[in-house]
């Protein structure tokens, strides 16, 4: 997957809410951080990410202690 496809990829899950379970890591990361700025719950993301709820919450945790 080319940076190109990944930015299109992202801007699928986080404009249109169209589930990706194929992201790079990094890319979910991405995704959960623009979605969780725009106020969507850990539960949707999980879903649209494949991911559980629980990973969410512990990026989210981990971004915090990142910038903190």
């Amino acid at each position: 997957m080319t940076t190109t496809d990944a930015a299109e990829d992202i801007a699928a899950v986080v404009h249109d809410r169209l589930p990706d379970w194929g992201l790079t890591p990094a890319a979910r990361r991405t995704a959960t951080r623009q979605l969780t700025t725009r106020g969507v719950g850990a539960e949707e993301i999980a879903g649209l990410l494949g991911v559980t709820p629980r990973t969410v919450w512990r990026w989210r945790a981990e971004d915090r202690k990142a910038t903190a």
